[in-house]
């Protein structure tokens, strides 16, 4: 199987057993766990009310049509 590391983008050939899939190698490996407890990844989830309040109003409604699946102009 054909793979592209995450982190480094190296393309591999590696089979179902390959140890450090889908990474190509140890290193690119705890790169990945040092992203994840360092706080470079995230999930996302849902704004609270207070959050978006702060939000400028331009962001909020890009927030508001997305979630609504509705072009932003159409809100007004």
């Amino acid at each position: 199987m054909k793979l592209k590391c995450p982190i480094c983008k190296t393309e591999m050939q590696v089979s179902d057993k390959f140890e450090t899939r889908p990474f190509c190698s140890p290193r690119c490996k705890k790169m990945d766990l040092a992203n994840w407890l360092d706080g470079s990844y995230t999930l996302p989830r849902e704004l609270l009310p207070e959050e978006m309040d702060k939000l400028p109003p331009e962001r909020r409604d890009e927030l508001i049509a997305a979630a609504l699946g509705v072009d932003r102009n159409d809100l007004n």
